[in-house]
């Protein structure tokens, strides 16, 4: 999902921190004023909008992508992520010990 999100919304940020990079300004251009449109939302019903039949395909298509390299390398991924985790939380729970 955060995939189609970035995808789906990257001409539009890009080009309002381009405005304001131009206008040396920290407020941002409003989406609505932007000439880049999101690549995969169409007006809708409902909360005002819904994704595309490509955004859709295109969601369909990251998932299955990042499914099968997840079955690939899963294991090794896991570990890693685990054991991160552990140490993590071993830190934190060592910062808190001396704060009290």
């Amino acid at each position: 999902m955060a995939f189609l999100i970035l995808a789906n919304n990257w001409d539009v940020w890009q080009e309002m921190a381009e405005d304001m990079l131009r206008n040396k300004t920290e407020v941002k251009k409003p989406k609505e004023k932007c000439v880049s449109k999101q690549r995969y939302h169409v007006d809708g019903k409902g909360r005002g909008y819904s994704w595309s039949s490509l955004g859709k395909e295109y969601y369909n298509q990251m998932y299955d992508k990042i499914d099968e390299d997840r079955q690939k390398s899963s294991k090794e991924f896991d570990k890693y992520f685990l054991d991160y985790m552990i140490i993590m939380e071993e830190t934190r729970a060592r910062a808190e010990q001396k704060t009290k």
